[in-house]
């Protein structure tokens, strides 16, 4: 009951949001998720499902596709620019995207939200965003910084 309110939530308030950050898993393609993973047999995450169905990307571009979009949207999950950002810039071309391009260890995808968050209210440039995040200049790489259209 509160994945299904908590998607719900997210997904409806997309379009009336100025920033949307999902700090979580990617499902290898298959989009946001607030439910645990759909799991095989030997207990795996189900990703073939999630390749073929995409039931997070979907309600993502839909939400999306409504006439007020948000101004930037951060995925900070794994290889989010890699899984989602074309299809993101298909259906919202003047909406910021911030992603990263692999796979990422640890609190990063944390960190990488508050700074984000943090650099858009400051109205910081690449440079801040990586300031805020606070890591290596080896994880800096893997994320697409934040660029305002």
């Amino acid at each position: 009951a509160k994945s299904d309110e908590t998607t719900r939530w997210f997904f409806g308030s997309i379009p009336s949001a100025d920033l949307v950050i999902y700090n979580g898993h990617s499902r290898k393609g298959g989009g946001p998720d607030f439910s645990p993973p759909r799991l095989l047999k030997n207990f795996h995450v189900n990703y073939p499902w999630y390749e073929a169905k995409t039931p997070g990307l979907n309600r993502l571009l839909d939400a999306l596709s409504a006439p007020t979009k948000p101004k930037a949207l951060m995925l900070m999950s794994c290889n989010s620019t890699l899984l989602f950002s074309r299809k993101v810039a298909a259906v919202a071309p003047m909406t910021s995207f911030v992603g990263t391009d692999s796979v990422i260890p640890g609190d990063i995808p944390t960190k990488g939200a508050l700074a984000g968050m943090d650099s858009m209210l400051r109205f910081q440039c690449e440079s801040g965003f990586n300031m805020a995040l606070q890591t290596t200049p080896e994880i800096q790489q893997h994320i697409t910084p934040l660029q305002f259209k």
